[in-house]
């Protein structure tokens, strides 16, 4: 999986791409979703490159890293690159960009029914 070129299509097709154990038919991907084998490997990568050299790696890589990810992902997009920033979830990334409005006496968040609970530690 390593361009969008030679992915294949949505659907069981799809499913090669993915760790999912033989008989596990994910019904709820989007909330506890798995990632592609490719990004999978590459993470590991990266966690190896950390753990051989911590101290190097978080002062003298990690940053510099980061911030060309945020390019990419800026990029895929068409973003400003500072206006992305990465988040360990969807509720954290929800959650610090709704502490970042100014607020007003009388301002109203609306929830739809489909909305499932949060950690009470992500209060808004």
């Amino acid at each position: 999986m390593t361009s969008s070129s030679s992915l294949p299509p949505f659907g069981n097709a799809m499913r090669k791409e993915f760790l999912f154990a033989e008989g596990c038919i994910p019904l709820n991907h989007g909330s506890y979703g798995t990632h592609p084998r490719s990004v999978h490997l590459a993470k590991i990568r990266w966690q190896e490159l950390a753990e051989q050299r911590p101290d190097r790696f978080m002062r003298r890589e990690y940053m510099g890293q980061l911030e060309k990810c945020r390019k990419i992902a800026a990029q895929a997009i068409n973003a400003d690159v500072n206006d992305c920033v990465f988040v360990r979830n969807t509720t954290t990334g929800v959650t610090e960009i709704l502490r970042s409005l100014k607020w007003h006496q009388g301002d109203t968040i609306l929830c739809y029914s489909t909305v499932y609970g949060t950690n009470p530690k992500d209060k808004c």
